[in-house]
């Protein structure tokens, strides 16, 4: 009887050894939390947490979700929150975080140099703290295929503002060189509208002009009847 009792506290003890290890890492499931295995360091880019005494990955969880984080990661009574996991080489066995939660024994909360960690189900690809981060990928991607098309936008206004100040001064220029064409239009048509002038009468050359009218007998005769009746 006393073997089986002890046999019975012995498998209980076993058990609970072998619930607070570090669950196998799952496929992130949409608002659930999901472990992600055992890592034996942070992301470099790590929220610190908060420090409980009744530290589970329940309540860590709901802080890193208040945090608007997407990773929470435990280590004894420190909970920790992030937006990637830790770099991937650095993942560990499942057996380094042997550590039970202080607030529920039955949940891994880490070990001595390592620590559990859990996507929270907000964004299923959070990446690795190394780069390997399709998520953050796409996002950059995006941001340069916007940054390319402003700068591919912003080069082709230019173009367009050059090559209408190109034409605007082509125009000013073509007005420029009317307004003189125009003048000497005016000028040309007016010389070619100059009537010529009459010839101004001139004093004959021919002496006696005159008395040649009276030269002929006939008139001679008029000029002494004249004189006769005067």
């Amino acid at each position: 009887m006393m073997l089986t009792r002890f046999a019975f506290l012995s498998l209980l003890a076993s058990a609970g050894a072998v619930d607070h290890i570090q669950q196998p890492k799952k496929s992130p499931v949409l608002n659930q939390v999901t472990s992600q295995g055992c890592f034996d360091s942070l992301p470099n880019e790590t929220i610190s947490g908060q420090n409980s005494t009744f530290n589970t990955v329940g309540t860590c969880a709901d802080y890193c979700q208040e945090k608007n984080t997407e990773v929470a990661l435990l280590q004894g009574k420190s909970c920790f929150c992030s937006h990637s996991y830790p770099p991937e080489d650095s993942q560990v066995d499942d057996d380094q975080c042997d550590g039970p939660c202080p607030g529920y024994p039955r949940d891994a909360c880490g070990g001595k140099d390592a620590f559990s960690v859990y996507n929270l189900g907000v964004n299923l690809l959070p990446g690795y703290d190394d780069g390997e981060n399709k998520g953050e990928t796409a996002a950059t991607s995006t941001a340069s295929a916007l940054t390319k098309s402003a700068a591919t936008s912003t080069t082709h206004n230019a173009s367009a503002d050059a090559e209408k100040a190109s034409a605007t001064k082509s125009e000013q220029g073509s007005v420029s060189t009317a307004a003189v064409e125009e003048p000497s239009k005016v000028a040309n048509s007016a010389s070619d509208s100059v009537v010529p002038a009459t010839p101004s009468p001139t004093t004959s050359t021919v002496p006696n002009n005159g008395a040649l009218r009276f030269s002929n007998p006939i008139g001679n005769a008029v000029h002494l009847m004249r004189q006769f009746l005067e």
